[in-house]
């Protein structure tokens, strides 16, 4: 079977790909008004991809902000029933300038499709719609019963995603769910990811006097917002990179044995990765490898902060505000909602005299986390050891896939988080890329789980 539906998928490679780099040409930015008819475009186009292939109910479904569109086969109550997710809305192109090309007119560039998102997570999604089409017409029918659910939302949060699955909850029911949207390991090492951080994201604003002063004038006499507010994000971790918010730590559940196994199953890579992200030594808590704080270990970050005078030349002022941007990586066990709690009385009580902060949340999500020995990831992980010809490991993943929890728990199914690109695809940033072969070998992979699913019910 294997090899016949490698064989359908040489066959059409170059139908396969100029599908994908039509699919690709809509800039479908969530985030953005003005592209408000394009994303709706992009939805109609992958209605009439769906319907193409043989499912019969297909339908695009608006919300009050960007459509959703759900298709499934003609159900079989003899087979079990793989729900497929995706996303096919896109992060803004920013800074343009240090495109090699157009976001949004694909191009080849040594083996890799380049254009925005190749990678993230539109050619992954057209990977799987190409696998249903491929495995239709080597078997003559599918092995399972799909439904497929790719939303234009997932880049904002999916503020809409939460409220369908609780009204189309009995319609998106299924036996397991496939994500493609998690990079392999490295190039010679398929994974399957077993677990996804939640995330906990705020603005912190420190305010002072009702205006901005005079430096000279008033200097020493008032705070200063942007000085507090500096002082207050320093003392939110100590010298050993602990975060210092009360109760922080009180639900992480130390690494254990088996989480431990699948770390020292990876080849150690901490030096390789430091290269890699152009430092000179790594830096975290102490007692964790790389692999280990970015997976299992809960973070906070400062990734912005604003205040005062920042143009040329000088302007001396007191700024009468000053803000930064805060995310905290959470993990299993940890509540986003008690967490803020936590982190609004920590900072009020360190707030520096004469000044006032106030905390606004901004996200929040819980983390996920998969039994390693659950029938689909094994099947998941043979599936992209056949496809990929290397042998496959579990790993976990730093970043956050909100709806994946809600997914799993709304409707009680396994998630396989089984995905196709690379850590370097440059995904949210210029010249996002997704390797020809990797797509070629996605719908392989694809292929070969609906084959494994579809065992005995």
């Amino acid at each position: 079977m294997r090899e016949s539906i490698r064989a359908d998928i040489t066959g059409h490679q170059s139908r396969y790909l100029s599908e994908l780099f039509s699919f690709l040409s809509y800039p479908s930015i969530s985030t953005d008004p003005k592209y408000r008819s394009s994303v709706n475009d992009c939805a109609q186009f992958l209605k009439a991809q769906c319907q193409e292939i043989g499912l019969s109910n297909t339908q695009v479904i608006p919300t009050k902000g960007h459509p959703i569109l759900f298709a499934q086969s003609e159900p079989d109550p003899n087979k079990k029933t793989l729900l497929i997710y995706g996303h096919y809305d896109v992060q803004p192109v920013d800074p343009l300038d240090q495109w090699d090309a157009d976001p949004f007119d694909p191009v080849l560039k040594d083996g890799y499709m380049v254009a925005r998102g190749a990678a993230d997570d539109k050619g992954q999604v057209y990977a799987h719609l190409k696998a249903i089409e491929s495995l239709q017409r080597v078997s003559g029918e599918l092995p399972v019963n799909i439904k497929v659910l790719v939303e234009g939302e997932e880049e904002i949060g999916s503020p809409h995603l939460y409220g369908f699955l609780r009204e189309y909850q009995d319609q998106c029911q299924a036996d397991a769910i496939l994500v493609s949207d998690t990079p392999f390991y490295s190039r010679t090492c398929p994974s399957i990811c077993i677990s996804l951080r939640g995330m906990l994201y705020v603005e912190v604003t420190m305010t002072g006097p009702s205006a901005d002063l005079h430096s000279g004038q008033h200097g020493g006499a008032v705070a200063n917002p942007i000085q507090g507010l500096a002082a207050l994000i320093s003392q939110l971790k100590d010298d050993r990179s602990r975060i210092q918010i009360p109760g922080f730590y009180d639900a992480v559940t130390p690494i254990g044995a088996s989480l431990q196994a699948l770390l020292d199953a990876l080849p150690d890579n901490d030096a390789v990765y430091a290269d890699s992200v152009g430092v000179s030594e790594l830096y975290g808590e102490q007692g964790y490898g790389a692999n280990a704080q970015k997976w299992f270990r809960p973070t906070l970050d400062c990734n912005g902060i604003t205040g005062g005078y920042t143009g040329e030349g000088a302007k001396t002022i007191i700024p009468a505000t000053a803000s930064a941007k805060l995310s905290m990586r959470l993990v299993d066990g940890q509540d986003p909602d008690e967490i803020f709690a936590s982190l609004t009385q920590y900072c009020q009580a360190h707030c520096p005299k004469g000044l006032n902060v106030k905390i606004k949340r901004h996200a929040g999500s819980k983390a996920y986390m998969a039994d390693p020995d659950a029938p689909v990831i094994q099947m998941g992980k043979r599936a992209l050891e056949a496809a990929f010809e290397y042998p496959a490991k579990l790993v976990g993943e730093g970043g956050s896939i909100p709806i994946v929890s809600e997914l799993s728990s709304q409707l009680n199914a396994a998630v396989v988080l089984m995905g196709f690109n690379l850590p370097d695809d440059q995904i949210h940033a210029p010249n996002e890329r997704f390797l020809v072969d990797h797509y070629y070998k996605g719908i392989l992979a694809t292929s070969l789980l609906m084959t494994a699913l579809g065992g005995p019910k």
